[in-house]
């Protein structure tokens, strides 16, 4: 008895022990799922603030494009005044210093106007200079620690050139707030920085290279924020088209996010198991109660049973047995005297 309750009691725990290992392995692989799908989530999400980055400044940069386009249509028509206005009652006066129309006259260019001066600024003689066939969209240029960006705009009768203030430019944009949760970097085609948030970095050689381009969702090390971020590379339309544009995302702008999701399924799930478990404790402390109970009930009917057995012991003693048998002979010898006396009344004789 003893054996089978030890045998009874091992077999619940070691049920109990299964299904504890087994809830626990099932909840560990949805707590990685969830993880996953959440980082999965982030990286959806990181992705969408680096487009959402790109359209910005694309959408910048197209905007001075248009003023651009309209002082070359401006100087194909001779409308140097127009272009001043232009200049002038725009945003682009806070960096533009200078521009200049190159009418082509077959293999050369010859100058058409005048440079105008931004008041505002001075503008080195070097930056001056004349222009042939199969000039870049966009040159960097640096006299001795300033840096200006040399643009060309082709016409329909020339070529329209623009000389712009780097570090203006760089904190024109920068005052923009173009999209909070990133920043960009644009570098030209021999790899100088010509945009950057940091102004200190702005006509540097970038540093690191990338095996592949175009880069796609590729996690560094930021040299400017000390901190990991997603870099993608996007292609530019317009004159900043053979340049080279990254947008980088703080990994940690929904990390902690991330994470307080992470946690708060991590919890539900331990009360959710917590609960579950309670219950099966309680589920089984309610078998073991009703297990008892009809232990106890058997061990009832048994005592019954003995009992009456022992009632019914005491009814059947030998003298109640032996007077019972006698009565049961006197009956019988009485019967068959009346029967004996019945047949010689008749004349009948019994053998």
């Amino acid at each position: 008895m003893q054996q089978s309750l030890f045998s009874l009691k091992r077999n619940r725990f070691l049920i109990f022990g299964l299904a504890i290992i087994c809830t626990l392995v099932v909840y560990l692989l949805m707590f990685r799922v969830i993880d996953q799908r959440l980082g999965e989530f982030n990286t959806r999400f990181l992705k969408e603030i680096s487009l959402e980055k790109a359209q910005l400044v694309q959408k910048e940069f197209d905007d001075f494009e248009r003023t651009f386009q309209l002082m070359g249509i401006a100087a194909d028509e001779n409308q140097q005044g127009f272009i001043n206005k232009l200049i002038e009652q725009g945003d682009v006066s806070q960096f533009i210093l200078s521009y200049s129309f190159w009418k082509s006259s077959g293999a050369y260019f010859s100058k058409e106007f005048e440079w105008y001066e931004n008041p505002n600024v001075s503008v080195p003689t070097q930056v001056a200079s004349e222009i042939s066939n199969g000039f870049k969209s966009v040159k960097f240029i640096q006299v001795q620690s300033d840096k200006y960006l040399e643009v060309f705009i082709k016409t329909r009768t020339g070529v329209l050139q623009l000389i712009l203030d780097l570090n203006r430019l760089n904190t024109y944009v920068a005052n923009q707030k173009i999209g909070m949760r990133a920043y960009f970097e644009l570098y030209d085609q021999d790899g100088i920085c010509l945009m950057h948030p940091d102004l200190a970095r702005v006509g540097e050689k970038k540093k690191k290279n990338f095996v592949s381009y175009p880069v796609k969702d590729s996690t560094i090390l930021s040299e400017y924020l000390i901190l990991d971020v997603i870099v993608n590379e996007y292609k530019l339309k317009g004159i900043f088209s053979e340049n080279k544009f990254f947008v980088n995302v703080l990994l940690l702008t929904t990390q902690d996010d991330v994470h307080s999701i992470s946690r708060v399924s991590f919890l539900l799930g331990a009360i959710g198991i917590g609960i579950m478990l309670f219950c099966m404790f309680l589920m089984d402390l309610q078998n073991r109660k009703a297990k008892r109970l009809s232990l106890r009930n058997l061990e009832y009917q048994k005592e019954d049973a003995l009992l009456r057995f022992e009632n019914l012991k005491r009814k059947v003693d030998p003298h109640f047995l032996f007077n019972a048998l006698g009565f049961i002979a006197a009956v019988d010898w009485e019967r068959s005297s009346a029967s004996k006396s019945f047949c010689w009344k008749n004349g009948e004789s019994i053998p």
